[in-house]
Parts: C-alpha cells; sequence; structure tokens
C-alpha cells in the first residue's frame, strides 16, 4: 500500500497559524516580561544593570548552544512533544523563578526558558516548510515572526501592572497561568490535524517495482528515499505527523505537481521570488546530496546574529532606559514595551509580504540595518537633550524595521535549502540569532555600568548593525552571483 502524492494547493487552517504564533510568542513572554520590570527587579534583588543583563543573556546562551541539535530534532520528533516542551519549559521557568526569589533561581529560570525557546523557530519553520502552499508561505512568515511581537505587547501591556500590585512573583504566576490554556490549544489543534490527515489520507495498492527495471527515461531506477513526508513533520513515514498532502517530490515542494502532466495551481512568480532567495536554487539538489549548506545559510546566519546583538541590546535595556535615563515610571515604561510589539507586529507582517514579493532578502536586511542605526542614533540624542518626543521615535524606528528582520532572514532560510533539510539550516540560523541575544545585553549591560549612562551601550550595538549591513552586502554579491 502506497500514498497518492497531491500537490499541497489547498489553504492550511487557520488554527494551525495560531499555534505557531502562540509557540513563537510563548517563550519571548519571559524575556519580555524580565524587561518590563527590569526597574523592579533591579531594586528588589540588589543586582546592578549588568548582572540584570545577565539574566537575559542566560536565556539565548542555552537557546543559541541547544539551536543546532534541536533543530535536528525538530526534523524527527513529533510535533506536540516540541509543543510541550516549548510552553511547559517556559511555564517551569515561571514557576521556579516565582518559588524561589534569588538571584540564582532567576538565572536557573532564565535557562529553562532558553531552552524552550530553542524550539521554536525550527519547529515552526519545518511545518511551514511542509504544510503551508507555497503562495501563502511568505504571508504565514511574516504572522508566524509577528508571534514575538505579540509576546512582546502582551508582556509589556499585563507585566508592569500585574507586577505593580503584586511584584515579581505575581507576574511570574500570571506568566505561568498565561502557558497552560497554550498548550492544551496546541496539543489539542495538532492532534486533530493530525487525526484529520490519517482519515482522509487516500491509499492505493501498486506492485513492487522490479529492481532491474529501467525508468520511463531509460535511467536506471532511483534509490529509495527516505524522506520525511509533506505534512506536519513526524519521525516516520505513515505516522501521525503526515498530512493530506504526503509523500512529494522535490518538485512538488516548489509547487509542481508530480504527477504526470499536472503542474500546480502556485503563482509562477511568487516560486521563482522565493527561489531567488536562497541564492543558489540550481545547488540545492547538490547542497542536499552531499551534505553542505548552501552560501546564503551561512550569511544568514551572520546576518541573523549581528542583527540579533542590535535588537535584544535595545530590547532589554529599553524600559529600564526610560526610567533611569528618562525619568518614566516602570508602568510607563511597560508601555513603551507595548508599543514596540504594536509597531513590530505590523512590520513583520507588512516586510513577510514585501519579502514574498521582491525574492531576495539582502536588501531588505541592508535598508533594516540602517533603520537601525537611525532608531539608536534618536536614542543617544533623546538622552542628552532630554527630548521624550526622540526617545518614542527612535524606539519606532527600532520596531519597525531592524526587529523585522528575523521574518525575512527565516523567509530567505525556508526558500534557500530543500524541505527535508529546513530543521538543521533554521537551527543553525537560530544558534546565530540566539548568540546575538546573548552578547547584546551583556554588551549594553557592562557599559552602562562602566559609564553610568546609555549612550556607549547604543553606540556598540550600533555597531553591529553597520557590521550587518555590509555581511547583507556580502550576501547581496553571492545572490546575484548564483542566480
Amino acid at each position: 500500500m502506497t500514498r497518492t502524492s497531491f500537490t499541497p494547493t489547498r489553504k492550511a487552517p487557520g488554527i494551525l497559524l495560531a499555534v505557531l504564533m502562540a509557540a513563537m510568542a510563548a517563550g519571548p513572554v519571559f524575556n519580555y516580561g524580565v524587561g518590563a520590570l527590569s526597574a523592579t527587579i533591579v531594586e528588589s534583588y540588589g543586582i546592578t544593570e549588568g548582572q540584570y543583563g545577565f539574566i537575559i543573556t542566560a536565556v539565548f546562551a542555552i537557546a543559541g548552544l541547544a539551536a543546532p541539535l534541536l533543530g535536528v530534532l525538530a526534523d524527527r520528533i513529533d510535533t506536540r512533544v516540541q509543543l510541550t516542551l516549548i510552553f511547559g519549559g517556559v511555564l517551569v521557568a515561571f514557576l521556579l523563578s516565582a518559588t524561589w526569589q534569588s538571584y540564582a533561581m532567576l538565572l536557573v529560570a532564565a535557562l529553562i526558558a532558553g531552552l524552550a525557546q530553542s524550539f521554536s523557530n525550527p519547529v515552526t519553520n519545518r511545518i511551514v516548510a511542509q504544510r503551508v502552499p507555497l503562495a501563502q508561505r511568505s504571508a504565514w512568515m511574516g504572522w508566524k515572526q509577528s508571534g514575538v511581537q505579540v509576546g512582546l505587547l502582551v508582556a509589556g501591556l499585563t507585566f508592569p501592572v500585574v507586577g505593580a500590585a503584586f511584584g515579581w512573583r505575581g507576574a511570574a504566576l500570571f506568566g505561568a497561568l498565561l502557558c497552560v490554556p497554550l498548550l492544551v490549544t496546541g496539543w489539542t489543534v495538532v492532534t486533530r490535524l493530525q487525526r484529520r490527515a490519517r482519515e482522509s489520507t487516500p491509499t492505493t495498492t501498486t506492485p513492487a517495482p522490479s529492481p532491474a527495471a529501467p525508468s520511463a527515461a531509460g535511467c536506471a531506477p532511483a534509490p529509495p528515499r527516505d524522506r520525511p513526508s509533506a505534512g506536519l513533520p513526524g519521525p516516520t513515514h505513515g505516522g501521525p505527523f503526515e498530512s493530506a498532502h504526503v509523500e512529494l517530490s522535490d518538485a512538488a515542494a516548489d509547487g509542481v505537481n508530480p504527477g504526470p502532466g499536472q503542474v500546480s495551481q502556485e503563482r509562477t512568480g511568487e516560486r521563482s521570488g522565493l527561489r531567488a532567495a536562497g541564492a543558489g536554487a540550481p545547488g540545492r539538489g547538490a547542497a542536499a546530496s552531499s551534505g553542505a549548506l548552501p552560501t546564503a545559510v551561512w550569511l544568514l546566519t551572520l546576518t541573523s546574529f549581528l542583527n540579533a546583538v542590535g535588537t535584544q541590546g535595545v530590547n532589554v535595556y529599553a524600559s529600564l532606559f526610560a526610567v533611569r535615563a528618562m525619568g518614566y515610571t516602570v508602568t510607563v515604561a511597560g508601555l513603551l514595551l507595548g508599543v514596540m510589539g504594536v509597531i513590530g507586529i505590523g512590520s513583520r507582517i507588512g516586510w513577510g509580504r514585501v519579502t514574498g514579493r521582491l525574492g531576495r532578502p539582502a536588501p531588505l536586511i541592508q535598508v533594516m540595518s540602517v533603520g537601525g542605526i537611525v532608531g539608536l542614533g534618536l536614542l543617544v540624542l533623546a538622552e542628552t537633550t532630554q527630548q521624550h518626543w526622540l526617545m518614542w521615535l527612535g524606539v519606532a524606528f527600532h520596531a519597525a524595521l531592524p526587529l523585522a528582520a528575523n521574518v525575512v532572514i527565516n523567509s530567505g532560510i525556508v526558500a534557500a535549502v530543500p524541505k527535508e533539510r529546513i530543521g538543521v539550516a533554521s537551527g543553525l540560523v537560530a544558534t546565530g540569532m540566539y548568540l546575538g541575544f546573548a552578547l547584546g545585553p551583556v554588551v549594553v549591560g557592562q557599559l552602562v555600568d562602566l559609564t553610568g549612562a546609555f549612550t556607549a551601550g547604543w553606540a556598540a550595538v550600533a555597531g553591529a548593525y553597520v557590521l550587518c549591513f555590509v555581511a547583507a552586502l556580502v550576501l547581496g554579491r553571492v545572490q546575484a552571483c548564483r542566480a
């Protein structure tokens, strides 16, 4: 019995997108919750700004170290297990930090939250690559990545209010409660999709091919392939992870029906654009067979690292900057994160659509890097002149441009490698991102401790954006040469 191949042209269900967004949002709620109450945590735990930065560094250091291994596992283990590790891990982190209130335990909780977060990009990218038709992918990548900003919005609007009334312990318990319905919903949705896939997957009886029989083209028969299904990723073929669109060939993965004479209804222009984003689609088959990843993947990893140094340096210290440098209350400073979240959601969705039309990520990354430099310059001017509107404008530049780079980078990754290697490539890029996330807060925090002001820290992470711009230029040249 073998399953019949289908072209993945049917729209993926919207409830699956909600689960993907929740998976991206859950982990950052811990980071941003800590960030929203940064001034409270610094005072109540009796730590310096630099020590506070090590909390977020712990999150992303462990996430960066774990991402390559977990990226491989994302190609092999059940999605429900991975969702449980994401939501359950963050829940445990919140509970530990609420139960034992010490700086050491907060660091332990941060390590657990980081380990949970390291699953987010590999598993969600894998699902998008295998379950979402090509015509929807750019939009879905934008919405999926905006889940991070949803976490920022939720943390910015709720944690300062809860923290003002009940302190960090109450806010941590609130965060743990948020994870419970997300875990239940994610498990239920994926289980139902798996059940429907098993019930709707047609089977046909086909005779076993003769080992010596040549193919229709006169070539030797292709060796059997052990490749993942095109549905929700799972450990084995025929397992509970397969959707109605299963056993797709490489052509099917690009929107072409593997059946004779059949062409998918995917838009040819968008397919070409997405292939171009991979900077070398002609070599994808060779890269897959040899085990080598395309050059574009390594350059996207570098840009992810450099962009992350800047974005997380600002994300972690924006609230504390508003309190210490600009004289805001903790609650109003938390609203600053909420504003970043709202702008970030719109920017990620919008840039995701632009990515789908333009195809190549390099020019967009260059624009976003320049936007990050401008935003940091405005923050420096805000601290120097005490002009509050400069701070809000600087945060708007940050949220609208560099904060959205991750969706462009992830769209490039989905297009750059065959779908059976999405988890590996995503894990590599996630490593760069998480290590950048870990470095940014350390740089800013230590410079604040040394100088007593934020200017040096903002200048340092602006330098990371300059290097990111240069790396994007190189990526553009590689794409131009391979196109």
